[in-house]
């Protein structure tokens, strides 16, 4: 349960980073120029969950800890 707690805080956090911040260089600026999947925070998750998961390796119900980790993210950002 922890890795989890900690791949949906890894996930917020990533995806934050690439839409909120200018990065070094202002390369998260050019991505996003590039990229519109990268200017919502929720979006950028759906895609970004499913990597850092599976780095930590829920094989079994990985589906379903993607789905509950951007679950997660959607309610963090409505009450930010």
């Amino acid at each position: 349960m922890n890795n989890l707690i900690l791949s949906t805080l890894a996930t917020f956090g990533f995806s934050a980073l690439i839409v909120d911040y200018d990065g070094p260089g202002e390369v998260f600026v050019k991505l996003r120029a590039k990229v519109k999947l990268f200017r919502c925070v929720v979006c950028l998750s759906v895609w970004v969950a499913p990597i850092i998961l599976g780095l930590i390796a829920y094989q079994q119900m990985w589906v379903i800890y993607t789905l509950a980790t951007v679950g997660v993210i959607i309610l963090i950002e409505r009450t930010i």
